[in-house]
């Protein structure tokens, strides 16, 4: 390449590295420059590609192609989320990563490898994203870099909690709380509490998750940090809906979504209306439910999210079982499917697998069921996704019982429980104790049902789990009527009608019905003994 034409591919390659740069800082920026950051990125993305192109072929051999190629791989790391497919940005990341490596350039290295585990994050490898995460760890550590050592940490305890590995995540998560009061980082200490409130949410600890979640609000609004605030929000949501506290989560939802739509955080908004939406179906109201899918989905196309997008139709699928449109659930979740494998998201592939199971099994189709839960069991265990392993597990033993074959379903629901168990996931332990219980009751022993939903009722509502405790006292109601304890079962069938009527659930009328059935069984036996 003669000078003079290198020296004009040179200020091509930079001036449109700028221009990649500055469409980045103003989706940051959010509001109305959101749009235009992404409008820009999309107006000179040919360009923005020829440079990188030209940087990554000549930066082997010249230190100012080197530079533009190491920094390519940065200057859109917001905007490449969801405009670069994740492995045309790990073809980026590589070239960046060997040149930072050739040129002794630690501070970028360390940058790269973190960028690279989140590509692998999002592409449902969190194990080899977990060994990226290591090295650009011992790179900032080295360094002296506690801002980047913090970041690292708390990447680290997210990957080994997907994973399962709960021991590993909050050790990390704690060390990053403590390293970030030491050099008195208060944003960064309301990130660290907000994911130790989130471990606990994922350990169904749900008190706790509250408890951090309340102190990282409490930073962020002291910090004047609106989208902190509004994540924090939206946390705390998540927990009191796991709580079965729905009107509290709604209440908590809303606030979230007005501080997303005062800043223009386009990502948080959508991810409000999805939660929303799951609030209003729980309660029942499914049309109310499907307009907050339909906004999140709108909202999600608007800003090319993939993700969004395939969760969007994930939740319009689940609204529309729920009102017995089986085949528009079906037509949902096939364009969910299409969307995970078109973005290459094993994690996202395996649940729209399992939601076409699940209206296969509802539809009358438990084989069909069955074959599918068994490939999103295969992609959760290949990329040792041990929540949706155990999820996975769960759908098969209901489709077992669909065909008859408890023993089956008795077998999977035993692998939920001990995966739960290991991932110390009280709340899949207590789900798994109410299943077991139940095929226990289904088999004619009552008595073994008895004591394994007891141990589920404890567990629901050591965790604050209000629906889970109200379908451990239904299924205890149920095993007592068959032991003929009649007086038993109306007290559990009575606390069970309390706590759906208290969280709103609409099965407090089945139980409403069911108490009738005792009470009229029970005054039939009385007759009979006066008789």
């Amino acid at each position: 390449m003669t000078a003079s034409l290198h020296n004009a591919s040179l200020r091509h390659a930079r001036h449109y590295l700028q221009m990649l740069g500055q469409a980045d800082e103003l989706y940051l920026a959010g509001g109305d420059s959101l749009s235009r950051g992404l409008n820009l990125f999309d107006e000179e993305w040919q360009n923005i590609q020829s440079g990188q192109t030209w940087a990554e072929r000549f930066a082997s051999e010249n230190s100012d192609a080197a530079r533009c190629c190491s920094a390519y791989a940065n200057a859109g790391a917001v905007i490449f989320g969801f405009r670069l497919h994740p492995h045309e940005l790990l073809r980026w990341l590589r070239s960046a990563l060997a040149v930072a490596r050739q040129y002794g350039d630690q501070s970028s290295e360390a940058v790269h490898l973190a960028n690279i585990g989140f590509a692998h994050s999002s592409l449902g490898e969190t194990q080899r994203a977990i060994e990226f995460f290591k090295q650009s760890l011992a790179l900032y550590r080295s360094t002296n870099n506690r801002q980047g050592e913090s970041d690292a940490l708390g990447s680290l305890g997210n990957a080994y909690l997907d994973v399962g590995e709960s021991d590993k995540a909050i050790e990390h998560h704690e060390e990053r709380l403590q390293l970030v009061r030491s050099i008195g980082d208060k944003r960064g200490e309301a990130k660290a509490l907000g994911n130790l409130g989130n471990y606990y949410y994922a350990i169904s600890d749900f008190r706790r998750a509250v408890e951090y979640h309340d102190q990282s609000l409490l930073i962020d609004r002291e910090l004047g940090n609106r989208r902190g605030e509004g994540a924090s929000l939206s946390s705390l949501g998540l927990a009191y809906f796991a709580f079965g506290e729905t009107q509290r989560a709604v209440e908590f939802y809303e606030q979230a979504l007005a501080i997303d739509r005062e800043v223009k955080d386009a990502r948080g908004e959508s991810a409000d209306l999805g939660n929303l939406g799951l609030a209003y179906a729980r309660v029942g109201q499914i049309r109310r439910a499907i307009e907050c899918y339909e906004r999140q989905l709108e909202i999600s196309r608007s800003i090319n999210d993939r993700q969004l997008e395939a969760l969007a139709y994930g939740n319009l699928g689940n609204a529309r079982a729920d009102l017995g449109d089986s085949e528009k659930a079906r037509e949902n979740y096939e364009r969910q499917l299409a969307i995970a494998r078109d973005i290459s998201d094993r994690r996202s592939e395996s649940i729209a697998l399992s939601n076409i199971g699940n209206v296969s099994a509802s539809s009358g189709d438990p084989e069909r069921a069955i074959e599918l839960h068994e490939q999103a069991l295969a992609i959760d265990r290949e990329i040792k996704n041990r929540q949706g392993e155990a999820a996975d597990l769960a759908n098969l033993g209901n489709a077992w019982l669909k065909l008859g074959d408890r023993q089956r379903a008795e077998d999977c629901y035993q692998q939920v429980l001990t995966l739960s168990c290991d991932n110390g996931d009280r709340k899949g332990k207590a789900v798994a104790l109410t299943n077991l219980g139940m095929i226990r009751m289904a088999i004619g022993e009552p008595e073994p049902a008895v004591k394994l939903l007891e141990q589920s009722l404890v567990i629901n509502h050591e965790i604050g789990d209000r629906r889970g405790e109200g379908q451990a006292l239904s299924g205890l109601s149920l095993a007592c009527q068959k032991l003929g304890e009649l007086s038993r079962a109306l007290e559990y069938a009575e606390m069970g009608l309390q706590v759906f009527e208290e969280i709103e659930d609409p099965r407090a009328e089945m139980v409403r019905g069911f108490i009738a059935e005792l009470r009229a069984e029970s005054e039939k036996k009385w007759w009979q003994f006066w008789k």
